[in-house]
């Protein structure tokens, strides 16, 4: 999509900073120095290309440091969900892009940016030409990015999905998919990097015979390769899914 960073574009660009509408919480991230970035969403759809994901920062006493917009396509679906930050401050948005009439359906979007908000890259992901959803970032050591979110199959229902990117242009270096045991709905939410322990840990939901959506927590090495995983299922069997998760660095 076109990029506009024109805050009277977006009227309404104050709001939106922590939940959606939907109630998805968009992830936050915080620096060394104390600054807080968000990521959000902005819809409008009586203004053409009515539609971005909004990137903002705030200084350590909330006052706006800078605030970026991505978007102003017409039928261009955008949607922002995870966010992090490398340690030279580059940041970077894991969403999605979507529009009916485009053939891949919806993507998985990553955008980055740099320290100071500016646009450095942006890529989009299509697993198998259905709808995909990025929804958690995570960024490694040696130029490594993560993210996870759901893809879809033909024919078939979405799959867990996490990936390793290349953080100086968003190319792919390997790709796992986890399918739950009832072939239903499976989706990554959120994703960190443990350098203590080179692990990375990834949360979301499977769905399993008999249980119906449960949580599941994955812990794979930095090359993707497969540690360990769980599930949690409630006592009453119904929908359990996982939104947040951290590394302690023990």
């Amino acid at each position: 999509p076109s990029v506009t960073d024109a805050a009277a574009t977006y009227p309404d660009s104050k709001v939106f900073t922590i939940n959606q509408a939907s109630g998805w919480r968009n992830k936050l991230a915080r620096d060394a120095n104390g600054n807080i970035y968000a990521v959000a969403n902005w819809y409008d759809m009586t203004v053409p290309g009515g539609n971005a994901i909004v990137l903002r920062k705030y200084n350590p006493d909330m006052s706006t440091a800078w605030t970026k917009f991505f978007g102003g396509v017409t039928n261009q679906n955008l949607e922002g969900r995870g966010l992090a930050l490398d340690s030279s401050g580059n940041i970077y948005v894991a969403g999605s892009k979507g529009a009916w009439d485009s053939v891949t359906k919806q993507d998985m979007l990553v955008i980055k940016y740099d320290a100071a908000g500016n646009l450095l890259w942006y890529k989009t992901y299509d697993y198998a030409g259905e709808y995909d959803t990025g929804s958690g970032v995570a960024t490694g050591l040696a130029g490594n990015l993560y993210i996870t979110g759901s893809v879809g199959k033909p024919a078939a229902s979405p799959d867990l999905f996490i990936a390793r990117l290349n953080s100086s242009d968003g190319l792919v270096i390997s790709s796992i998919t986890v399918n739950g045991t009832n072939n239903a709905y499976d989706e990554g939410a959120a994703i960190v990097y443990d350098p203590t322990a080179a692990v990375i840990y990834a949360v979301g939901s499977v769905d399993m015979t008999g249980t119906s959506s449960d949580i599941w927590l994955g812990k794979y090495n930095a090359a993707l390769g497969f540690i360990s995983s769980a599930t949690v299922n409630g006592a009453s069997n119904g929908s359990d899914n996982g939104h947040g998760v951290s590394a302690d660095g023990l």
